[in-house]
C-alpha cells in the first residue's frame, strides 16, 4: 500500500486504520474514514463546526478520532504536481533545496539561499528572469486579486 493519506489518517485513528484500508481497497477515501469512525464509535455523532465538516455534511463527525483529518492536514501540505509546465519546473527546482540553511544574501546552490535568492534562482532555471531583491521582484511582477491566485 502506497498512500500517504492512509499514513495521515492513521496518525489520527491509530494503526488499525491502515489494516482496515488494506482490507477495503488499499486506498484512503473519506468514505472509508467515515465508515471506520462509525464502526468504532457505534454510530455516535458529535457536533463539529470546522468549516470543512460544515461544507461536507452540515457540521458533525463520529465520536471517534476525526474523519476529516486528511482534509485538515492536506490543506497545509505543499502541492508537488501542477498542470502548468513552467510552474512545475519552478517547483521542481525549489524542492531540491527544501531544508537547506537560510543564508542572508545567498542566491545559488554554492552559497545557499535567502528568500528572494531562491525565487530568482528557481525562476531563472525555468527561463524567467527576476530581479535579485524581494522588493524588486514584487515591483516587477503583475499583481492579481487573491481570488485569481493558483497553487504554485
Amino acid at each position: 500500500m502506497n498512500d500517504i493519506n492512509v499514513v495521515i489518517q492513521s496518525y489520527n485513528y491509530g494503526g488499525g486504520y491502515a489494516d482496515y484500508v488494506a482490507k477495503n481497497g488499499k486506498k484512503h477515501s473519506f468514505n472509508l474514514a467515515e465508515n471506520f469512525a462509525r464502526n468504532k464509535s457505534g454510530g455516535t455523532k458529535v457536533t463539529y463546526t470546522n468549516p470543512i465538516a460544515v461544507s461536507k455534511n452540515g457540521g458533525w463527525r463520529y465520536n471517534y478520532g476525526n474523519m476529516f483529518y486528511v482534509e485538515l492536514v492536506n490543506q497545509y501540505l505543499t502541492v508537488k504536481q501542477f498542470s502548468n509546465e513552467t510552474v512545475q519546473a519552478v517547483m521542481n527546482e525549489a524542492l531540491k533545496y527544501q531544508g537547506w540553511k537560510y543564508v542572508y544574501g545567498g542566491s545559488n546552490p554554492n552559497t545557499s539561499f535567502d528568500c528572494s535568492g531562491l525565487t530568482q534562482w528557481c525562476y531563472g532555471k525555468a527561463g524567467i528572469s527576476l530581479p535579485r531583491t524581494a522588493q524588486a521582484q514584487y515591483d516587477a511582477t503583475q499583481h492579481i486579486p487573491l481570488s485569481q491566485a493558483q497553487a504554485g
